[in-house]
């Protein structure tokens, strides 16, 4: 969710920002459909606490054949948060509102880091973000779904490292 931060950080305090990465986010805010879903993990999680996401998500993250290991990782991650954080986590993302308006205006360094095999937010919508963005460099993980910092940490740091020095 470090995107949305970026984008209200931008909206509040555009000034604060030297540089901008933006790591396997969109700018768009939820449709009717997706708060809908939102809202109904929030419930669920809350009722049942979060196991039940750790049985579908680390394949909703992932690349297809993605490492076993890196896939009880996530389940594990999963199992382990509380059933309010789940819920309020859900609930922010569907709160959040659309941030296209104002990536034209983003005037610092930007890298734009997606995974080509992202199950979550297709690589076009990616491809967008960056173009709408002035001078941002798009940077693919070929290997990677929605988490290019786990599955393919090496590429993303190097990306990050360009808006550092």
């Amino acid at each position: 969710m470090g995107g949305y931060i970026v984008f209200a950080l931008h909206r509040i305090a555009p000034d604060r920002l030297t540089g901008v990465g933006l790591v396997s986010t969109r700018a768009k805010a939820d449709t009717d459909q997706a708060r809908g879903a939102r809202e109904e993990t929030a419930r669920r999680a809350l009722r049942e606490g979060p196991g039940f996401l750790a049985e579908s998500m680390p394949a909703r993250l992932t690349a297809d054949g993605a490492p076993g290991e890196l896939l009880d990782l996530l389940g594990s991650i999963i199992r382990g948060a509380t059933a309010e954080g789940v819920a309020a986590a859900s609930r922010a993302m569907a709160s959040r509102p659309d941030s296209t308006p104002q990536l034209q205006r983003i005037a610092v360094p930007t890298v734009v880091v997606a995974g080509r095999k992202d199950k979550i937010i297709p690589p076009a919508e990616s491809e967008a973000l960056a173009r709408a963005i002035p001078g941002a460099l798009p940077v693919w993980c070929d290997r990677s779904g929605h988490l290019p910092p786990m599955e393919e940490p090496e590429s993303v740091t190097a990306a990050l490292m360009r808006l550092v020095g």
